[in-house]
């Protein structure tokens, strides 16, 4: 039997303020569908598609859209997704010109320290993101090092995700420094980084004089 497949661009073109589409396997093709549907349809705020095998080319649609979208507040691109560094450094590109997107997830992307800086380096001049998911990356304590340079000058960002990223105590050092002087920061999810009692140390000191962070993960860390 023939299975007709869905036509994402008038799903989404006439869809609400939330449209969920996680776990579908689109294809680039649909992608673009969705896409051109968001120029189109100012009503949806929020857009999930975690788990959907996404890659850099899907991302980069994406983005070229979002230089325009003057409504969408969350993106999701959690889980079986793979956007890598070129996927995230287009998005990036446009998180400098975009003053709507106020949620990120990007969880399990395989984005690396080297797409870590590239997001780094626009989050100093962006001023609307408060939520940024970044878990299972391997950003390493690189790329914990430029996110840390940049939480030093970022005055919106409310929560930060990097669970399961190879940060150690290296990295969480860099972090630990900032939480010293940051005054936005309010959650922050470092699970499963082997940051070891040394980084705990770190963490401890920046929480002596951190007045404003309410949530500190630190699950599996061998402290």
């Amino acid at each position: 039997m023939f299975w007709k497949r869905t036509n994402y661009y008038e799903l989404v073109k006439n869809g609400g303020s939330e449209i969920d589409l996680s776990g579908r396997s689109l294809r680039l093709d649909e992608v673009k569908q969705i896409a051109r549907a968001l120029l189109e349809n100012t009503k949806v705020k929020a857009l999930w598609l975690n788990g959907n095998n996404i890659g850099p080319e899907d991302a980069k649609a994406l983005a070229t859209v979002l230089e325009r979208n003057t409504t969408l507040q969350g993106l999701g691109l959690r889980s079986k997704n793979n956007i890598g560094p070129e996927g995230v450094k287009a998005l990036a590109t446009v998180l400098e010109r975009n003053t709507t997107l106020q949620e990120l997830w990007l969880d399990t992307n395989k984005i690396g320290p080297e797409g870590t800086k590239a997001l780094a380096t626009v989050l100093e001049r962006n001023t609307t993101l408060q939520e940024l998911g970044l878990s299972k990356n391997n950003i390493g304590p690189e790329g914990a090092k430029a996110l840390a340079t940049v939480l030093e000058r970022n005055t919106t960002l409310q929560g930060l995700g990097l669970r399961s990223n190879n940060i150690g105590p290296e990295g969480v050092k860099a972090l630990a420094t900032v939480l010293e002087r940051n005054t936005t920061l309010q959650e922050l999810w470092l699970e499963d980084n082997k940051i070891g009692p040394e980084g705990a140390k770190a963490l401890a000191k920046a929480l002596n004089r951190n007045w404003i962070l309410e949530s500190l993960n630190l699950y599996n860390n061998n402290i």
